[in-house]
């Protein structure tokens, strides 16, 4: 098959940099988040 692009190396690296965010707690901050009301949430649970 015709490969346009190797993206095996790219996608490795874009899901370490993610791994490594989110373990150390940089990612996801309030501004990527979504917040509801408690009360809201109790009623979907």
């Amino acid at each position: 098959a015709k490969q346009y692009a190797k993206l095996t190396d790219i996608m490795s690296s874009a899901v370490t940099e993610y791994y490594n965010e989110v373990k150390a707690g940089s990612f996801p901050t309030d501004k990527q988040s979504f917040s509801m009301d408690e009360s809201i949430l109790a009623e979907l649970k």
